[in-house]
């Protein structure tokens, strides 16, 4: 029988974890309640429909008109195209209600994936993510992918649908479109653009930037950080050659790859901002600039430093920096603090032009684990390649280093709680409506079904019964409310 090498065995243990965590948290996801706006976005709402008529929004800005988010055209269509076919698509398989929360759960647990295999591409430098660099990679974040636990500090997958496809979703894009770029750029690797980038780029940048609230602002931060940075490093080449810096001659040296990738980027998320001003949701929930800082700097606490969520990743961060940043020690890494600095630059960056974005009343400190998804993922990410440089570089107390991260995984791993009972109660509520043999159906108030609150009139039930009916769990129409009716 042939003998199997300690790197087989620790790729196919990498390989069997990870699959167990994704099972796990897939068991999670479809445990999650419907959300609030499915029926909305998918049936829709008289609202939405300037929004699905334009992917360009260019009605708001050739007519004046203000209407629901004009700049999130494929944010609402990949919500609803979704949404209106995956459960109808499942009922091979399982009953209508099953069905639902089947394709809930495949959703979040696909993007999930997603995300963390890009973030081990970038993290390993490296498009092959089934290699056992891949996989070691994976392994390394997927735990603070928390979908309960520490949810409401530093979760990437919403447990609402909707809010996936508005904010999980287009950061997927986003990511996948500046792979190649930093391929090229920061891993020195490749020529020439392949050709099926050449194509494809510049509608995937149309996506990116009329796809959720984030991305536009997120894209160019992005953007005039690389340019910065080009430029600091072009300016000192140059003047450790020639003595002066030749404004000019430092502009006139961006690479070529440098306008094809950033250049689209920049004009569409600058026209997806103007576009943005004609939303009417933000125009409706405007507040001055200070009142809103104010309101960050109250979120600092309660999202930071309240629990251990983000404490246990900074601290882990700061001792790889300790360990990466020391020159008399042979782990020394300039890359590695150069890039923690501008990470920290993006974050704060991105923090302090998030009042533009307007105000929700959902969301009292302006930040949440949703409008921090790029900074959670940044963090994740440094710890991640800060990890996977140590793991492979370091010698010297390798083993207590080891234990150190593998105490680090168990913690999150531990903290994420299973929770997979959190849609029993509207499961029951769905169940009385499929048997209902009436035309309205009263609930008791332990929950709201496709709801955010509970609802206590017949008529906010219309959209939700039309989508109920859509997905066949109901035969007609079913308005329901929570103990309105007379019993």
């Amino acid at each position: 029988m042939p003998k199997i090498n300690n790197k087989t065995l620790i790729f196919i243990g990498l390989l069997l974890l990870l699959l167990a965590d994704v099972g796990y948290s897939f068991w999670q996801h479809q445990a999650k309640a419907l959300d609030g706006d499915m029926a909305w976005n998918s049936i829709p709402d008289d609202d939405l429909i300037p929004v699905l008529e334009n992917p360009f929004g260019t009605k708001a800005i050739l007519e004046g008109d203000t209407y629901v988010n004009p700049n999130k055209f494929f944010c609402h269509w990949f919500n609803q195209f979704y949404l209106l076919r995956a459960p109808l698509w499942l009922q091979q398989w399982f009953s209508p209600i099953e069905s639902v929360y089947m394709a809930m759960g495949i959703a979040r647990t696909l993007i999930q994936i997603a995300l963390v295999i890009l973030l081990a591409m970038f993290i390993s430098k490296s498009y092959r993510f089934w290699t056992i660099q891949g996989l070691t990679a994976m392994f390394l974040v997927v735990s603070l992918f928390q979908t309960n636990g520490y949810y409401r500090q530093m979760a990437i997958i919403d447990e609402s649908t909707t809010y996936v496809f508005f904010y999980a979703l287009p950061f997927v894009f986003l990511l996948i479109y500046i792979l190649p770029f930093v391929r090229q750029t920061y891993w020195k690797r490749g020529g020439s653009i392949p050709i099926l980038v050449k194509i494809t780029w510049i509608p995937l940048a149309f996506v990116v930037c009329l796809s959720g609230p984030l991305n536009p602002g997120v894209a160019l931060v992005f953007v005039v950080l690389v340019v910065l940075k080009y430029l600091i490093e072009t300016g000192r080449n140059q003047l450790s050659e020639t003595g002066r810096i030749t404004i000019r001659r430092v502009i006139s040296s961006f690479p070529s790859h440098f306008y094809f990738y950033l250049l689209p980027l920049v004009l569409l998320a600058i026209y997806s901002l103007y576009l943005g001003s004609y939303n009417s949701l933000s125009i409706q929930s405007k507040q001055p600039l200070g009142a809103l800082y104010q309101k960050i700097a109250a979120g600092i606490y309660p999202i930071f430093l309240s629990t251990p969520a983000f404490l246990v990743l900074f601290s882990f961060i700061g001792l790889n920096l300790l360990l990466i940043g020391r020159k008399s020690s042979n782990l020394y890494s300039f890359r590695f603090v150069e890039l923690f600095m501008w990470l920290l630059l993006f974050c704060v960056t991105y923090i302090v032009l998030l009042p533009f974005g307007g105000y929700r009343d959902y969301r009292p400190f302006v930040i949440r684990n949703d409008t921090l998804l790029p900074v959670t993922m940044m963090f994740i990410y440094y710890f991640g390649a800060s990890t996977f440089y140590l793991v492979r570089e370091l010698a010297k107390g390798k083993i207590l280093y080891l234990l150190l991260v593998g105490g680090f995984i168990f913690f999150y791993t531990k903290m994420d709680n299973e929770n997979f009972d959190k849609n029993e109660c509207e499961k029951k509520a769905l169940y009385k409506m499929a048997q209902s043999t009436e035309f309205a159906v009263n609930l008791n108030d332990n929950c709201a079904p496709l709801g955010w609150f509970l609802s206590r009139d017949l008529e906010e039930s219309k959209l939700n019964a039309k989508l109920l009916k859509h997905w066949n769990i109901t035969t007609k129409e079913v308005l329901y409310c929570n103990s309105c009716l007379p019993q």
